[in-house]
């Protein structure tokens, strides 16, 4: 098999969170699936096949993500700027948005979901305007085939919530394919969805938008398979936000929970935009309610 296969696995691994152990276990040992990636030392079909099992991709996913699917360099440098992008972990992010953005061309379903975040990057840290951002994002979203999947999705998905639409039609159309994905080949693709559509239903107050529990309950069901500090602190907001659209006047407590775990961040933006955000939802001052949960927390138990 040829180095390109092994280099398609290895953003698989990436991207679902496996260790390279995890990956070879019962296969074959670590330093040999190095030397696959390094060179074009040839692989047999079984072996292959015997790894993809172990990450639960079936070959045939695995042949149309390869041909059709992946970036045009073949890097998962291109996973670490998107993650980056869509967190805003914008402390390392400028290596991986320089590398992503020399040879990047939208070709391809995945090389435009780069694109789209190359947008919205720029957007986010005020190099391009509103005007700009929409003008080219639209350019974008013109390039994709029309059915909604984990590749056409994100630059729609981020061409809606960035330029503030609030049509209820479409976020409700949008809800109808995300129920329905299947997150194996792309799973931060699936996170990055999730989160995007849950955050513009909260940030509209579109409680009653069709499948957003499925949707929630998906984003959940994820977590076990891409721990991570980021998804899992909005869990508890978008847990809140679910509660509080359906009247639970014990909505706060989960709310409290992601409160007190933005205090280990050391990212004051991050902190202000998560507040900004919390306020627009549930019109709560983030800080108000941690002084009075402190007020009442019986430290001596």
């Amino acid at each position: 098999m040829p180095k390109k296969y092994y280099e398609a696995l290895e953003e698989l691994r990436i991207m679902n969170n496996i260790t390279v152990s995890d990956l070879c276990d019962g296969v074959i040992d670590e330093r040999s699936y190095y030397r696959y990636l390094s060179n074009d030392r040839d692989a047999s079909l079984k072996v292959l096949m015997r790894l993809l099992e172990n990450i639960k991709i079936p070959m045939i996913s695995f042949l149309n993500y390869t041909t059709h699917s992946r970036t045009s360099d073949g890097s998962a440098d291109s996973i670490r700027f998107i993650y980056r992008a869509h967190v805003r972990k914008y402390d390392d992010i400028e290596v991986h948005y320089s590398n992503v953005k020399k040879g990047v061309r939208p070709d391809k379903p995945f090389n435009i979901v780069i694109c789209a975040y190359i947008l919205h990057y720029e957007f986010k840290i005020n190099k391009i305007t509103l005007e700009d951002y929409s003008k080219r994002s639209l350019a974008l979203l013109k390039l994709l085939p029309p059915e909604n999947d984990l590749f056409t999705l994100p630059p729609r998905l981020l061409h809606y919530f960035n330029t503030n639409q609030t049509d209820l039609t479409i976020l409700t159309e949008y809800g109808t394919s995300i129920r329905d994905l299947d997150f194996r080949l792309q799973p931060l693709f699936a996170m990055n969805i999730y989160e995007l559509y849950l955050r513009i239903a909260a940030l509209n107050h579109q409680f009653k938008v069709p499948y957003t529990f499925e949707i929630y309950d998906k984003l959940n069901t994820l977590l076990g398979y891409f721990l991570n500090r980021y998804y899992t602190v909005f869990g508890y907001v978008y847990g809140s936000y679910l509660e509080y659209s359906k009247g639970n006047k014990d909505y706060l407590k989960p709310l409290l929970k992601y409160f007190h775990s933005i205090l280990i961040l050391t990212d004051t933006r991050e902190i202000k935009e998560t507040a900004d955000f919390v306020k627009l939802v549930f019109n709560v001052n983030i800080y108000d309610l941690l002084i009075e949960d402190i007020k009442t927390t019986d430290f001596n138990r």
